[in-house]
């Protein structure tokens, strides 16, 4: 199943098993990578990742759809803007849509990249 990879993500994961977490456009790391060599901003969510994820979760739905998946997730960071974290921390991270790498083309159709399908991506009880 290696191959269904990109090379960027074989290249910056640790084995099998390593979340490869990024931006949309370039990939930052995997959770295994030393602290000191990832970005201060990106701690808090690498923790998260190391230790807040249901690996087998992840791994039985890796299996389910024959692949790869791409979680969209939202690095959260303590700002001087109010998000009520003072009654409640703040999660590192906020995970919203699952989608297996196989579907990837059919969330934007030739042409728009601005006009998102959300076809294929994991219904909210799966992801």
């Amino acid at each position: 199943m290696a191959s269904s990879y990109p090379d960027p993500v074989v290249n910056a994961a640790d084995g099998d098993g390593s979340l490869v977490f990024g931006t949309r456009r370039s990939i930052m790391g995997s959770h295994r990578d030393d602290l000191k060599t990832v970005d201060g901003a990106l701690h808090r969510a690498v923790r998260c990742l190391r230790d807040g994820i249901d690996a087998d979760a992840l791994r039985r739905a890796h299996d389910d759809h024959g692949g790869p998946l791409i979680v969209d997730a939202e690095n959260l960071v303590y700002s001087t803007l109010d998000y009520g974290y003072t009654e409640h921390s703040l999660h590192a991270l906020v995970g919203f849509v699952v989608l297996p790498y196989a579907a990837v083309e059919s969330m934007t159709p030739p042409g728009n990249p601005y006009a998102e399908t959300f076809e294929r991506f994991f219904q909210t009880e799966a992801a």
